[in-house]
């Protein structure tokens, strides 16, 4: 009748030094991925630039789409940002939409203004005051090109 259960031969187990060896790759591969899994996509300060350069996109093209003008006030105060567009030939304002830009860690500047307003005509040319974004990974600086209209960011 066979054994049911047969004793493995000596040495058949991991030593000591293959086990630390183990567990020192596996340390290390998780210190290098770790990081990357709990890192948000992106910092609030790069979120705020992200949504302003996409708010006077949107702003820029309802000008030129309407043959009017558009305009975009930013609350530096509050984080809070208000599109309004008017189509050619009337003095009417509409909204084209509004947000907010508040971020935990984020401040927005606007040269000691409460409002950072920015106006584009119906060839998409911008005027106006620059917003500064200051968050944990530095100071962004989005200024409106006017022969552009588009932001020009500039980061410190």
């Amino acid at each position: 009748m066979p054994a049911l259960a047969e004793k493995s031969p000596p040495g058949g187990g991991y030593t000591l030094v293959e086990m630390v060896v183990v567990l020192a790759v596996m340390a290390l591969a998780a210190a290098v991925i770790a990081p990357g899994l709990f890192r948000s996509e992106t910092s609030g300060g790069e979120r705020v630039v992200r949504t302003l350069t996409e708010v006077y996109a949107m702003a820029r093209e309802a000008a030129v789409t309407r043959g009017g003008g558009a305009q975009v006030w930013v609350n530096a105060d509050e984080g809070r940002w208000l599109a309004l567009v008017r189509s050619g030939g009337t003095s009417r304002w509409d909204t084209l939409g509004s947000g907010s830009l508040q971020t935990p860690a984020v401040r927005l500047e606007s040269g000691g203004e409460r409002w950072a307003i920015v106006r584009f005509d119906a060839r998409g040319r911008a005027a106006g005051r620059s917003v500064g974004v200051r968050g944990p990974e530095g100071v962004a600086f989005l200024r409106p090109n006017h022969w552009t209209g588009r932001l020009d960011v500039a980061r410190r």
